[in-house]
């Protein structure tokens, strides 16, 4: 499974540094918020229908799994991609830009939906296949014809989708399609409510680079290249949480519990070093920034800093809610997150206005830092009540 994640984590930066490479820092910008719009659709689809499926371990059909996740990708992919289509053709970016976007959109989102459904019916190596055959088409496209315009980076993102989907679909058996339609509806509370925490975590995220882009698409493009650059290390805090909340549900008492709260002291302290070993490595190492980001790298370089700082001080929530996400309830999820999400995303508004792209990220960083706290009060409340309750560690549901 871990495979699969860097796989699927490698064709995301793939893609961004031959979009990079290939465009202007305003066209980028433009990229930015495309790219950034696919990756909210798809983690939606996945909150919305595949989460619920492993999280409340519903003892399903293969088909009926399958069939759900499926019909909610197309429906979703199909809405985004004439949703960018249509808005990349009203900012005048012509038909073919529009086209090749929308239906990159609606490739990528089919291709995640049946990498994920693997991973659901217990067969990771075949999800491992799906992003390997992805990258594997980003990387060779890239080499044997290089995309010259946003249309052509469109167009190899949508065709790797493609071959993705291709070969997941083709290894699928996906029947039982009224099955699939009724457990999307028994599943729509608890899909609900891992939307709103999506949204209240990722969705912040996506608002600010859409709000850049309405102020300088330069500044968008900026923000999203800083991203990219720190990948690794989101990469590897992406891992330690899946660590975290797989040893966690693996403990059946409280002595259980307090043990496994070592392992997590110790992650953060790993995540925190990677963190900031990647922002020297940049620094040190500019002609690398400049050989990955092309004509990006000029806006790009002045927030590895600012970037760095708001990557690490995500570490508390990230971990706060993956532990809350075991130990507690629906509310203990998503209440949190509501509540600190609002100034979270107040305050990366106005610093987006008042100083661009660097200007949101030590806003953001500013608001976390200060939330931090927070979120080490709420998981010791929460295991505290586990502790006096005698109860076993709970799995959301």
């Amino acid at each position: 499974m871990f495979a699969d994640q860097i796989g699927s984590s490698a064709s995301s930066l793939v893609i961004g540094v031959v979009a990079a490479r290939t465009l202007s820092p305003a066209a980028f910008g433009v990229f930015a918020v495309l790219f950034t719009i696919v990756l909210l659709l798809r983690d939606a689809v996945r909150s919305a229908v595949l989460d619920p499926m492993i999280i409340l371990e519903a003892e399903l059909v293969r088909g009926g799994q399958v069939a759900g996740a499926t019909l909610a990708s197309v429906a979703a992919g199909s809405a985004g991609g004439c949703l960018v289509a249509f808005g990349l053709w009203a900012l005048g970016e012509g038909w073919a830009v529009a086209s090749a976007a929308g239906a990159a959109v609606a490739a990528v989102l089919l291709a995640d939906s049946a990498r994920m459904s693997w991973i659901v019916i217990g067969r990771p190596e075949r999800s491992a296949m799906t992003s390997l055959a992805t990258l594997g088409t980003l990387i060779g496209g890239w080499l044997w014809s290089p995309p010259g315009s946003l249309a052509g980076v469109c167009g190899l993102l949508g065709v790797s989708g493609a071959v993705g989907a291709a070969v997941s679909w083709s290894r699928l058996a996906v029947s039982g399609w009224s099955v699939g339609l009724e457990r999307i509806r028994e599943w729509a509370h608890l899909g609900a409510a891992l939307v709103v925490d999506l949204m209240a975590s990722v969705g912040v995220g996506a608002v600010v680079i859409f709000a850049l882009a309405a102020i300088d698409t330069v500044e968008a493009g900026a923000f999203r290249a800083a991203q990219m650059l720190f990948a690794p290390a989101v990469l590897f805090h992406v891992a330690a949480v899946q660590v975290v909340t797989a040893e966690l549900a693996r403990a059946r008492n409280d002595r259980g519990v307090t043990m496994r709260l070592s392992l997590v002291i110790s992650l953060a302290a790993a995540m925190v070093v990677v963190t900031v070993v990647g922002a020297v490595f940049w620094v040190l190492v500019p002609a690398l920034v400049e050989l990955v980001l092309a004509d990006v790298e000029a806006v790009a370089t002045p927030l590895i800093w600012p970037m760095a700082l708001f990557v690490l001080t995500a570490v508390p929530s990230l971990l706060g809610s993956a532990i809350l996400r075991v130990v507690g309830d629906r509310s203990d999820v998503v209440r949190p997150r509501l509540a600190m999400a609002a100034p979270l995303l107040v305050a990366m508004l106005a610093g987006a206005l008042l100083g661009g792209a660097g200007g949101a990220a030590l806003a953001g960083t500013a608001v976390q830092l200060a939330t931090a706290p927070l979120w080490w009060r709420l998981t010791r409340r929460r295991l505290a009540a586990v502790a006096v309750s005698g109860d076993q560690v709970a799995r959301l549901s």
